[in-house]
């Protein structure tokens, strides 16, 4: 037991920085979404489905760069003299790796609202994201560079440089959000494409100061990150690729499942798609706290699969899970006590006309917490294998259980059964659940009881 709350006391103190960056980067988002509420309905109803898509394209390019922290912990392991030549060797492919993420991914996002009216949406909503889509699509190159070097740093065992740098990046983003989105401080008016203008500005600005930072950092020559310029290292590149591609496809194709489910909540209306969208704010506030304990997990879990420590990887394991449980524990405590002074941050819920809105988002709040948990285990879950290099099979459960069962399920209720909006989203739930299943089976056949 002493040793399980050694774990659980090492795995908190290193993932809590990568879980307050995650939720600080997040942050800007919230609040630009709020901003946004000032618009009016329709604006937050157009959001939804322009950030729901661009997650889903997005996230797919970045979480191929998860591979790098994991590299490098299983690096870390090494002689300091050859783990860091080998360290400096990964940042650098990692670059060229953003590079040819960010070509397909931009061209995808330039004609997001395209894709929009492909997938059945209203041409009134597509045409309010048009903008939006141009911005982002622009952002992508300086956004994955920026997560490589986030991804550096943790694998090195220095989080705190990311939450640093997320925080420096904050009040910046949140004043460019609101000129732009509003049209304040003789900005144009951009609606929701301010949002991504903002991204856009922000992120450049801080890749440009932050290679140069790096360029000149004397703690960081060991690493020899730049002495050799941007050499090509197939081989290198190819070991990222072999374990993040793998990733990427799996973060891609459960947010595809995601944005497809916004797109047949539109089918309910604007009050429902809009009340989703203000729970996913506060579900994704949580979701990046929950992904920073498991990306701390597999960095963890990967240097004990270096050493072929299996205990470790045990407790480990044991350690994520037991966070997860109480966090969920104190966001359910929250909602409970303060959901309304949340729900008020965009829109007035005393308000008579507000109340299916409010009805909706509290139900939506319930249901989302259980699906939450579930995945959170699920994630704890797949992390474990990552960490022992196996990105294939958290791959291949998490988009069959999705694609196979909650998604049909989710249907079913929805529209076969007549539960609506609210059927939607529990139905979801069920394939959360086989995936936990198959994933603990996987891991217990990894790793052998003794």
């Amino acid at each position: 037991m002493r040793q399980l709350l050694q774990r659980v006391k090492t795995l908190s103190v290193f993932a809590l920085p990568i879980s307050i960056t995650g939720v600080v980067n997040i942050l800007t988002n919230f609040i630009a979404m709020v901003f946004i509420a000032g618009l009016g309905m329709e604006q937050v109803a157009a959001a939804t489905l322009a950030t729901s898509t661009y997650i889903t394209i997005f996230v797919t390019a970045t979480s191929v760069l998860y591979s790098i922290s994991i590299l490098i912990g299983y690096s870390f392991v090494d002689a300091p003299e050859k783990a860091a030549e080998e360290i400096g060797e990964l940042f650098r492919s990692s670059l060229w790796v953003s590079l040819f993420l960010a070509i397909p991914t931009s061209l995808l996002l330039w004609f997001g609202s395209d894709l929009l009216l492909f997938f059945g949406q209203k041409k009134s909503l597509a045409q309010l994201t048009t903008v939006y889509f141009h911005f982002a699509a622009f952002s992508v190159l300086p956004s994955l560079i920026a997560m490589s070097i986030a991804q550096f740093y943790i694998g090195i065992g220095r989080p705190r440089f990311g939450l640093f740098s997320s925080l420096l990046r904050l009040p910046f983003a949140v004043f460019f959000s609101y000129a732009f989105i509003r049209g304040h401080f003789g900005f144009p008016k951009l609606d929701i494409g301010g949002m991504t203008c903002a991204n856009l500005i922000v992120q450049i600005l801080y890749c440009i100061s932050i290679l140069i930072f790096m360029r000149f950092s004397t703690k960081l020559q060991q690493y020899q990150l730049f002495s050799h310029g941007l050499g090509f290292n197939r081989k290198v590149i190819q070991n990222i690729l072999f374990i993040g591609v793998p990733i990427g496809i799996q973060f891609g194709g459960e947010l595809l499942v995601m944005t497809i489910m916004t797109y047949l909540m539109s089918y309910f209306g604007t009050v429902p798609l809009a009340a989703s969208q203000v729970v996913s704010q506060f579900g994704l506030v949580s979701i990046m706290m929950i992904l920073g304990i498991t990306q701390a997990g597999s960095v963890l879990v990967s240097g004990a699969h270096r050493q072929n420590n299996t205990g470790l990887i045990k407790q480990y394991s044991q350690a994520t899970q037991i966070i997860i449980l109480f966090f969920f524990l104190f966001v359910s405590w929250l909602f409970y006590f303060f959901h309304d002074v949340f729900l008020n941050l965009f829109f007035d819920v005393s308000l008579p006309e507000n109340q299916l809105f409010k009805h909706y988002t509290l139900v939506f709040f319930v249901i989302m917490l259980l699906t939450m948990y579930f995945d959170a285990i699920r994630n704890a879950f797949s992390a474990v294998l990552r960490g022992m290099h196996d990105s294939k099979t958290p791959m291949h459960i998490g988009l069959i259980c999705l694609w196979l069962v909650s998604l049909p399920c989710a249907y079913f209720v929805a529209f076969v059964l007549k539960f609506g909006a609210v059927g939607l989203q529990a139905g979801f739930i069920s394939g959360f659940l086989l995936a936990n299943f198959l994933l603990l089976y996987r891991i217990n056949r990894k790793i052998p009881k003794k």
